[in-house]
């Protein structure tokens, strides 16, 4: 199965504009009104050194896939709004490890609303339900060959007081459940859910440089049998400098206090984040790096988390491109006695379109986890090629 890595990278893009103006709330993406389907169909083929996700030490079977990936895309654009239903799916069929035959589903759904000229309504959502564990962008989670359950929601609002000034706000919900089979390293998988308060203020000094601050509150209740709750506070001052008219510079520094069960009492430590990201018609460029308490639903407890991001994507001939992602994680338990975890993804993909509607591409990704329990490292190496097709559709 081949499951994007651009999922769990972090690269955060904001698109800074020629004025201060530009600071508030960002103008809607242009799209003609109405709605437009887009079916789409993927056809792979792929090599797998390790389906089964074997820990070190243990018997690692490869195998050959053919993947078939149906789904489909529904937007609806009015003056104001913008509404976009996604679904996509993927059948795995294995050559020699039919036990492992599966169909994995994702789904989501994005809503932007101008409520007026300075104010925005965004409201987002989305579900996946796969196989294992290697894909899910859940904090803590080692890699494992058992059923994963991930729900995530978001609201929020970005309100312009003036030229200069912005307020934000924004809450969120995350829920992931785990499978249990016969492997004892499933013992690990916790699950649990998360609520998160963001508000955050911006203000222009110029063209080019904004400043501000965002306070946010995480409550995470982790475990499946005994429930252990979580507080987690982040506060923040933030910069964002643009560099030229397609490059910015985003970065925050502050304090994130863990409130821990009561014999563990509170921890309070750094947190940061940077972000350098250029967006160009054709082509995009981006890395990052953040650092700060998280909630493990994977393994257990709380952990303090690192996490360096990368982006590429550039057109390599005129219709050759070249995407590639990169995450490297690594998680430091807060708690003597509790596990940490490394976990790295790496996926790189070049297409060629044939057609305006039918792509062929190659791709390879790496998928790499470390626990310090008995096959607790994971190395999982594919390599494959897929047909895509696609084909926009306007409904009248």
């Amino acid at each position: 199965m081949r499951a994007p890595v651009a999922v769990v990278i972090l690269v955060l893009a904001c698109a800074v504009g020629a004025g201060a103006q530009d600071f508030g709330a960002a103008p809607a993406e242009r799209r003609a009104p109405g709605w437009v389907f887009t079916p789409r169909v993927s056809f792979g083929l792929s090599y797998d050194d390790n389906p089964v996700l074997a820990g070190g030490g243990n018997p690692t079977p490869n195998d050959t896939i053919g993947v078939v990936g149906p789904a489909l895309n529904l937007t609806y654009t009015a003056k104001r709004t913008q509404l976009d239903f996604g679904y996509g799916g993927s059948l795995v069929r294995y050559r020699t490890l039919e036990e492992f035959d599966s169909f994995e589903q994702r789904g989501r759904m994005d809503l932007r609303h101008q409520a007026s000229k300075h104010a925005v309504l965004q409201f987002t959502s989305s579900y996946a339900n796969a196989p294992t564990t290697d894909a899910t962008d859940v904090g803590g989670v080692p890699f494992l060959r058992t059923g994963t359950e991930q729900f995530d929601l978001r609201s929020g609002f970005t309100v312009e007081t003036s030229p200069r000034l912005a307020f934000n706000g924004s809450y969120g919900y995350q829920w992931a459940e785990f499978d249990r089979p016969d492997d004892e390293r499933a013992a690990l998988l916790q699950g649990g859910q998360m609520h998160t308060f963001t508000m955050g203020s911006a203000y222009a000094l110029n063209a080019r440089v904004r400043v501000g601050g965002t306070y946010t509150f995480r409550r995470a209740i982790v475990g499946h049998i005994e429930e252990e709750i979580f507080n987690i506070q982040d506060g923040e001052g933030t910069v964002v400098v643009r560099l030229s008219p397609s490059a910015t510079l985003e970065g925050g520094f502050g304090l994130s206090r863990l409130s821990l069960p009561d014999e563990f009492g509170a921890r309070l430590g750094p947190s940061a984040r940077v972000a350098l990201s250029q967006r160009m018609p054709h082509a995009s460029y981006g890395v990052s790096f953040m650092h700060s308490f998280v909630p493990a639903f994977g393994i257990g407890g709380s952990l303090r988390n690192s996490e360096l991001g990368g982006h590429v994507r550039v057109p390599l001939a005129r219709r050759v491109d070249l995407q590639t992602d990169v995450t490297w994680r690594e998680a430091a338990p807060v708690i003597e006695g509790e596990l940490g975890l490394s976990a790295l993804w790496i996926e790189t993909t070049v297409g060629y379109a044939v057609h305006r509607w039918l792509r062929l591409q190659a791709f390879y990704s790496r998928a790499y986890s470390d626990t310090p329990v008995a096959g607790g490292r994971v190395d999982r190496n594919r390599v494959g090629v897929q047909i895509v097709t696609l084909r926009p559709m306007r409904i009248q």
